[in-house]
């Protein structure tokens, strides 16, 4: 409460503004002294003598009286008096923040699609790259399967048939270039693998800007 009462005083006041200078009294005031000050300024500051805001006037008037409960009571005031002498802390604990930015439904709903449409997003990228790295690795092992065909002495070539192990099986397959491979599998068409052809991912998959 000392924290919010600290903002709406400077917001309504002016920067600057505390507790004692409002009521216009000394931080060694006593409590007769604080009363005192309290009634005089509760007189200028009654809703009943405002002639314009008086939604605004109500306002100041019923901080002016919280003010006063915290100065009376001696637990609250030297709480108020560490921060009038040390300052406010920039960082006044979350709950303080969500009771003042507490996201409505529609804010809540935008977040949350926000999130799981960036969790989905970064799921499509992993499974890119990871398709990729995929086939650049059956490229390197049908090399290598024709670096062992080659005849000592010679070059091995780095395009031509092969073959590759896929779920324990010893599957055909044809080296095209370094990113391209075409698999035959056995009584099935044959499967093309390039690099190039992976669809990259981008926003308009995420479901909740493509809807399927």
């Amino acid at each position: 409460e000392i924290f919010d009462l600290v903002d709406e005083l400077e917001k309504s006041e002016g920067k600057g503004a505390t507790f004692y200078n409002w009521l216009q009294v000394k931080p060694s005031a006593t409590i007769p002294e604080i009363n005192k000050a309290y009634r005089k300024l509760s007189l200028q500051l009654h809703p009943d003598k405002a002639t314009i805001d008086k939604a605004k006037a109500k306002e100041r008037f019923a901080r002016l009286g919280k003010v006063a409960a915290i100065l009376r009571n001696s637990g609250s005031r030297e709480r108020y008096n560490f921060f009038y002498k040390n300052g406010v802390p920039r960082w006044r604990g979350t709950g303080y923040y969500y009771a003042r930015f507490r996201p409505g439904l529609t804010g809540v709903v935008v977040f949350l699609l926000v999130l799981v449409g960036g969790m989905q997003h970064l799921a499509h990228w992993i499974n890119y790259t990871m398709e990729k790295r995929r086939i650049i690795q059956f490229v390197q092992d049908a090399r290598e399967g024709l670096a062992q065909k080659a005849p000592k002495g010679h070059t091995a070539a780095v395009v031509g048939r092969s073959f590759i192990e896929i779920q324990g099986h010893m599957v055909r397959c044809e080296v095209m270039s370094n990113e391209y491979l075409v698999v035959y599998p056995e009584q099935e068409d044959p499967i093309h693998l390039n690099v190039a052809w992976v669809q990259r991912p981008s926003l308009w998959s995420v479901y909740f800007v493509h809807w399927p």
